[in-house]
C-alpha cells in the first residue's frame, strides 16, 4: 500500500538575497534533494540581474547552457525544475508588449528543459508605478491578476503551465486583507499562490493562520517557507537547528512547502532533511531524531558528536530563541549552580577540555570539508567562547584554592581581552549558551571574592 501524499509540493526555492549557488552546488543539492523525497526545486536567485533586474533580456549563451544541464539533472533526480522570473519593479501590468517579453524568457527556459514556471511579485513598492497602469487598473491586486491570469493562459495554450505559481507583493502577514480576498477571487483556479506565513520568517505556521489565507485566496496555499535561510540581517546565523514549529494538520489547507535555503549550500542540508522529514509524514516526525540523522548523514558518522555539540550551539533562528540544549544540560549535570568545590570545577574542566578536542577534529580533520568550510567563522567563534569558559572555571577554581592574585590577575586578564574579542566577532554561536554560562560563572567568582575577604 503506497505512503500517503501529505504535501503536493515538497521543495526548495533558490529565492534569497546574495550570492547564487554555483552550478556544483546545485548539482549536489539536486542529487540531496531527490534521496530525500523532494519533488519541486524553484530556480529565483533574488542576485542574478537576469532574473530580477535585467529580466527582459535573455540568458547569455553560457548560462543557457547551465540551465540545460541543471534541467537534466533535475529530471534524474524526479525534481520539477520550475523557472522563475521576477519582473516587479518595471513591468507594465497592462502592456502586451511585456507580456511577450515575458512569455520568450519563459519560453527559452523550456527549451533548455524547465518544465514548471512561476512569476514573482514579491519585494517591491505597493502602488502601481506606470500610468497606463494607474488608467487601466483601480488597484494593485487587480492589475497583478490581470497580468499572471494573461501570462497563465497564454502558456496553458503552450502546454507549459503543469504546474505554474505566483508570489504576491503582500507574501506574509494578516490573512484577510482586501488586497489578498481581490487577488484570491480574480486569479484562475490553477495558479498556485506562495505565502510565508503570520511574518517573513515564521516561527509558527499553524492550521488556523493556513485556514484563513487559504480562505482568502480561494485555494490552498503554497508556503515559501523562510527557513533555514540567512541572508540580509541575518547573515551572521547559520540556522543549524531541526524544523519546527509548524502544525501537524496545515497539510488540509497547503498544497505543499518549499524551503528557501541558507547561503551555506553544504550546511543547509542539515535543516533540510529535517523538512524533508515532516514533509513525508508530519504525524511521525521527530525533530531531535530526524536532526541527528541528519548530522550523521551529512558531517558523516565519524564527526557525529563533535558537529552535534558544535551544531548544538548555531539554533538560534526565527524557529529558535534558545540553542546549546546539549551544552547547557551537561554544565547543570556537572553541577553548575548547585553548589562548587574543587570536584565541580575539575569535572568542568574535563568535561570542556574533551569539548575543545572534539571542536579541534572537526577544523582538523572531519571528513566533510565542504562543511567545515561553509561553518568555519562559527565554528572559529564557538573555539573562542570555549576557551574564555574553560578560563572562567581555572579562575573559579584558583579562587576557591585561595591562590594568590599573581596566579589570578593574568587569568582575569586574559578573559577580558577573550571577551572582548569574542564581543567584536558577530557570528550568532551560544548567544543563549555559553556566553549566559559564562556570566553566571563570574558573578560566581566575585561571590567567592566577597566571601574569601570575609
Amino acid at each position: 500500500m503506497p505512503r500517503k501524499e501529505y504535501f503536493k509540493y515538497r521543495g526548495l526555492v533558490e529565492g534569497f538575497y546574495g550570492r547564487p549557488w554555483t552550478q556544483q552546488e546545485r548539482l549536489s543539492a539536486f542529487r540531496f534533494l531527490g534521496k530525500q523525497g523532494f519533488n519541486i526545486y524553484y530556480y529565483a536567485p533574488k542576485d542574478d540581474p537576469y532574473h530580477r533586474e535585467l529580466w527582459k533580456k535573455p540568458y547569455p549563451a553560457r548560462q543557457a547552457k547551465l540551465f540545460g544541464a541543471l534541467a537534466t539533472a533535475a529530471k534524474k533526480h524526479e525534481l520539477i525544475f520550475s523557472f522563475a522570473i521576477s519582473p516587479g519593479l518595471s513591468i507594465r501590468y497592462n502592456s502586451d508588449s511585456d507580456l511577450e517579453l515575458l512569455l520568450a524568457k519563459i519560453e527559452n527556459a523550456a527549451s533548455l528543459g524547465a518544465n514548471a514556471f512561476a512569476l514573482f511579485l514579491d519585494d517591491i513598492p505597493f502602488h502601481l508605478s506606470h500610468k497606463e497602469d494607474k488608467a487601466r487598473f483601480k488597484d494593485l491586486a487587480t492589475a497583478q491578476a490581470y497580468l499572471t491570469n494573461r501570462l497563465y493562459r497564454e502558456l496553458k495554450k503552450r502546454k507549459l503551465a503543469a504546474h505554474f505559481a505566483m508570489c504576491p507583493t503582500a507574501y506574509c502577514g494578516e490573512p484577510n486583507t482586501s488586497y489578498l480576498k481581490r487577488l484570491g477571487l480574480a486569479l484562475d483556479k490553477g495558479i498556485e499562490v506562495f505565502w510565508t506565513g503570520p511574518n517573513v520568517c515564521s516561527g509558527q505556521l499553524t492550521l488556523e493562520h493556513t485556514r484563513a489565507i487559504s480562505r482568502s485566496l480561494r485555494r490552498k496555499v503554497l508556503y515559501w517557507d523562510n527557513y533555514p535561510v540567512n541572508d540580509s540581517v541575518m547573515a551572521f546565523e547559520p540556522h543549524l537547528g531541526p524544523y519546527s514549529g509548524r502544525e501537524k494538520s496545515i497539510h488540509r489547507y497547503c498544497s505543499g512547502i518549499v524551503s528557501n535555503p541558507s547561503l551555506q549550500p553544504e550546511a543547509t542540508k542539515i535543516p533540510l532533511y529535517t523538512i524533508g522529514d515532516y514533509l513525508r509524514d508530519p504525524y511521525d516526525y521527530d525533530p531531535i531524531a530526524s536532526w541527528q540523522t541528519a548530522i550523521k548523514l551529512v558531517a558523516g558518522a565519524g564527526a557525529y558528536k563533535a558537529f552535534r555539540d558544535f551544531a548544538d550551539h548555531c539554533w538560534k533562528s526565527c524557529i529558535y530563541q534558545e540553542e546549546a540544549r546539549i551544552f547547557r544540560h551537561e554544565i547543570r549535570k556537572l553541577g553548575h549552580l548547585s553548589g562548587f568545590g574543587r570536584k565541580t570545577t575539575r569535572q568542568l574542566l574535563h568535561y570542556l577540555a574533551n569539548q575543545n578536542k572534539e571542536a579541534s577534529y572537526l577544523a582538523c580533520r572531519a571528513k566533510n570539508r565542504q562543511l567545515i568550510k561553509e561553518l568555519r567563522p562559527w565554528l572559529s567563534k564557538y573555539r573562542q567562547l570555549l576557551n574564555v569558559f574553560t578560563d572562567c572555571i581555572k579562575l573559579l577554581d584558583e579562587q576557591l584554592d585561595n591562590n594568590r592574585q599573581a596566579r589570578i590577575k593574568p587569568l582575569e586578564q586574559r578573559i577580558e581581552k577573550d571577551l572582548f574579542k569574542a564581543w567584536k566577532n558577530y557570528y550568532s554561536v551560544s548567544d543563549t549558551g555559553i556566553m549566559e554560562e559564562i556570566k553566571k560563572i563570574r558573578a560566581y567568582v566575585e561571590l567567592v571574592k566577597k566571601q574569601s575577604k570575609r
